[in-house]
C-alpha cells in the first residue's frame, strides 16, 4: 500500500494545522510554488492513544528546477537504527524523504554518554558519495560500509546518494564543529547548483584522516595531507599519528 500511495506522487493534506502549519500526510514537492520557503507537519505513525506523531518539515524551493537536496538531523532515537516503530520510519522514508531527494545530507551526534570527534562515514567506494565527503572542512573521514536497515543505507539501496556527518557529542551543541559541517554543507549545495557562490574550505584544507570503519588499529589509516598536513610534515612531524581525539579540544 505504501509503495501504490507513493506512486500517486502528490502533496496531500489532512486538513488539521498545528501551530499555524498545514499538516501533510504525504509530500511532493513538485506541487508547491516555487521562489518562496514552505512549513509543514509531516504526519507519521499513529499511536495507540490515537494521537499520531508528527515531524516538522520545511522546503526552501528555487524559482528555476534543479537538483533537491534533503537535509535531515534527528531521525534516529538513539544512534544506529533508531527506537522508532517500524510503521513510522516506512512513512516518513517512503512519503517524504525517498520521492523528494536526489542528495541527503544525514547530521548525527554520538549516542548518549559519549563523544565523537568531527567525522564523516561515507560508503567512499561510491564517487558521488566521496565527492560529497571530501567537500567538508574536516580531519576525519571514514569508509563505512554501512548497516541494513539504517536511514544511510535504506537511500543508497534506493538509488540516492547519502552522507551521514557526525557532529560531535549527543545532546548538546558543539559551538566549534558545527561551523564546519555548515561550511561543508554549503559546499554541497553549491557543488549541486542549489545557491551561488565560492567554495569554502574542504577536506583538503584541513588535511584529513581517512580510516577504514571497523579497522582495529591506526595501521589501517592513512593520512591524506591538505594545507595543515603539508605544514606539519615540513617541520618533521608525522600527521599519520595524530590522535584524532584530540582534533577539537
Amino acid at each position: 500500500m505504501l509503495t501504490a500511495f507513493a506512486a500517486q506522487a502528490a502533496t496531500v493534506s489532512t486538513g488539521d494545522v498545528i501551530q499555524g502549519k498545514r499538516v501533510i500526510s504525504h509530500l511532493d514537492v513538485a506541487d508547491l510554488e516555487p521562489g518562496r520557503k514552505h512549513s509543514f507537519y509531516f504526519q507519521g505513525a499513529q499511536m495507540a492513544t490515537g494521537q499520531h506523531w508528527y515531524v516538522p518539515v520545511v522546503v526552501a524551493k528555487g524559482e528555476i528546477p534543479g537538483k533537491r537536496i534533503l537535509l535531515i538531523s534527528g531521525v534516529h532515537g538513539d544512534d544506529a537504527g533508531g527506537n522508532a516503530p517500524t510503521r513510522h520510519a516506512g512513512l516518513v522514508f517512503n512519503r517524504l524523504f525517498k520521492p523528494n531527494a536526489d542528495y541527503v545530507l544525514d547530521n548525527h551526534t554520538s549516542t548518549t554518554g559519549t563523544h565523537i570527534t568531527a567525522s564523516i562515514f561515507a560508503k567512499m567506494g561510491r564517487p558521488e558519495i566521496r565527492a560529497m565527503a571530501e567537500l567538508f572542512p574536516i580531519e576525519q573521514i571514514w569508509n563505512n560500509p554501512g548497516y541494513p536497515g539504517t536511514l544511510e543505507t535504506a537511500l543508497v539501496d534506493a538509488g540516492i546518494p547519502a552522507l551521514p556527518t557526525e557532529v560531535g557529542a549527543a545532546r548538546s551543541f558543539d559551538r566549534r564543529m558545527i561551523p564546519l559541517f555548515v561550511e561543508g554543507s554549503m559546499n554541497v549545495l553549491k557543488r549541486h547548483g542549489v545557491v551561488a557562490g565560492p567554495m569554502g574550505r574542504t577536506s583538503k584544507e584541513a588535511g584529513y584522516l581517512y580510516r577504514q570503519r571497523g579497522a582495529p588499529g591506526a595501521g589501517n589509516a592513512r593520512w591524506l595531507p591538505g594545507a595543515e598536513g603539508r605544514a606539519a610534515q615540513q617541520g618533521g612531524a608525522r600527521p599519520g599519528r595524530r590522535n584524532p581525539a584530540q582534533l577539537f579540544r
